[in-house]
């Protein structure tokens, strides 16, 4: 499963390389939001770690939140990686109960279609 957060990591960091400065309106009170595009990578650095960092759950809320209200979009893959680094350290940070198969399939989701067999395959390697 790392090796998949690993793929999906680097889909979202070529969309929104780290520095990069990404605003949204929030509809619900109007304020301008500005995204934590490292957010994704302190998650998962939290997931190697097994370390449950408070704040990277409360910095979650209001992006998803936007996500799901529709102030807030990303292209497919980045969507797909966003979201799969997420369910993962919610899963093996916060021991919510989300199920595997989900996270994977977000994962693979983020690649390109001609990446996600090798993907798949080096991630059952390294698990073996």
């Amino acid at each position: 499963m790392l090796r998949l957060l690993d793929e999906a990591l680097s889909v979202w960091e070529q969309h929104y390389s780290p520095g990069t400065r990404l605003t949204y309106k929030e509809s619900v009170t109007g304020s301008l939001q500005e995204l934590d595009v490292a957010l994704p990578r302190e998650a998962k650095e939290a997931i190697y770690s097994r370390s449950e960092a408070r704040e990277i759950q409360e910095r979650y809320r209001e992006p998803i939140a936007a996500l799901q209200d529709g102030d807030l979009d990303f292209p497919g893959p980045a969507a797909f990686a966003y979201y799969a680094i997420y369910n993962a350290y919610r899963r093996y940070v916060e021991n919510s109960p989300i199920e595997e198969s989900l996270i994977a399939n977000q994962a693979m989701s983020a690649l390109p279609e001609e990446q996600v067999e090798n993907a798949f395959k080096a991630a059952v390697q390294n698990a073996g």
